[in-house]
């Protein structure tokens, strides 16, 4: 029986973040032996992280020619659906409102939000703009947003039958074993994994570090990840060295695979401090499967995940001393920060596994083509 095909329309690594794993999830996963899919990579419009949203000539001249050869494809190979993943700056939201506006013509189209920052965006587009990003979603057969709490983001834009909920998940790193051999004293070793950017708390991260060396609170500390750019690694050099943390702190940049397994089998708590609008990070669902406590800040469905005083602490932004008290107390009880990964363990098992989110998944698209165009764009009229 022949499959039906997706064009899948949204990034993969590199750059590596967030939207670009999930997207390459989907692509490289069981599914694809139900459904057929094309991938036309986003990432290629950007350079780099930190390029996203950044108006430049010659992303207008890769745009013109992504647009040609999905249209050309739209064209000789229409898909039963097209999967687009949602950029959340203004340029990509209109960007891809065209994208949207041309795919719906040909087939089905599915919207896929990884993030929460989509509506303060759209917010900021002016009259026309705005005009032109409704009549696409009006398009759209199904909207997914990871969260209850996202739901207000598409308000008046997609109708509420239209949005289906499904929480990121990811395949077990430890084969359904959580990791032992852990810390059993007061030295714990500290775990930060993101892009090296202060909008994902690593400058606070450094200062509440810092802090613990000046109170002789005994750790060490692992920094992994990419840096943007030159400037934010030198600056972040500076800080470690003004700190004095130079012999606490390794910075293995990219991890993936066993690497990353092992660094998060290793940790004893996992801190993740953003400042920006998140969606739902895939670092704390990693966390989560690791079997760690988190000390993490309250955006976007963080504090779904990490359960204050349950599986972990949730703590104001830039609260430099909320998160130093809360990894000193970790530090001291060792009983507490076994009975915090446990609990962790066990929400990633409840909630973020990757077979229930490709299951989810399969189900949006089945039903998305089990039923006539017309029927899902019925009540847009």
């Amino acid at each position: 029986m022949k499959r039906p095909r997706i064009f899948v329309i949204g990034p993969v690594p590199p750059p590596i973040h967030g939207q670009s794993i999930a997207v390459e999830q989907i692509i490289n996963s069981g599914l694809s032996r139900n459904y057929e899919f094309i991938l036309f990579n986003k990432s290629t419009l950007s350079a780099k992280i930190g390029d996203q949203g950044r108006f430049r000539v010659i992303k207008i001249l890769r745009y013109s020619e992504f647009i040609l050869k999905l249209y050309i494809n739209l064209i000789q190979n229409p898909p039963s659906i097209c999967y687009i993943s949602l950029a959340q700056s203004r340029l990509g939201i209109i960007r891809d409102s065209i994208i949207m506006s041309i795919c719906a013509k040909f087939s089905h189209v599915v919207i896929h939000l990884h993030g929460g920052a989509f509506r303060i965006q759209f917010d900021r587009l002016n009259i026309v703009e705005k005009w032109f990003a409704r009549f696409a979603l009006k398009r759209v057969s199904k909207a997914i947003i990871l969260s209850e709490c996202f739901g207000p983001i598409f308000d008046v834009l997609v109708l509420p039958s239209k949005i289906r909920i499904i929480r990121n998940g990811l395949p077990d790193f430890y084969n359904g074993v959580c990791p032992d051999g852990r810390s059993q004293g007061s030295n714990i070793h500290v775990l930060f994994l993101s892009n090296l950017e202060p909008e994902k708390g690593l400058w606070d991260v450094l200062a509440s570090l810092g802090r613990l060396k000046s109170r002789n609170v005994p750790f060490t500390a692992t920094i992994a990840g990419p840096f943007p750019n030159t400037k934010i690694r030198d600056q972040t050099l500076s800080i470690i060295t003004d700190l004095g943390l130079e012999k606490y702190i390794e910075l293995p940049g990219i991890v993936t695979g066993q690497v990353k397994a092992s660094l998060f089998a290793r940790a004893d708590v996992f801190v993740f401090l953003p400042s920006q609008i998140e969606g739902q990070p895939l670092v704390i669902i990693e966390a989560l499967m690791a079997g760690l406590p988190i000390v993490a800040t309250d955006q976007g469905s963080i504090s779904e995940m990490v359960v204050d005083q349950s599986n972990g602490f949730v703590v104001p932004v830039h609260d430099i001393e909320s998160v130093v008290e809360k990894i000193t107390l970790l530090s001291k009880y060792p009983h507490i920060r076994k009975e915090m990964g446990q609990k962790s363990r066990q929400r990633f098992i409840d909630e973020y596994t990757e077979e229930q989110y490709l299951a989810k998944m399969k189900m949006v698209f089945d039903d998305v083509l089990t039923a006539p165009r017309k029927q899902l764009e019925i009540s847009d009229r």
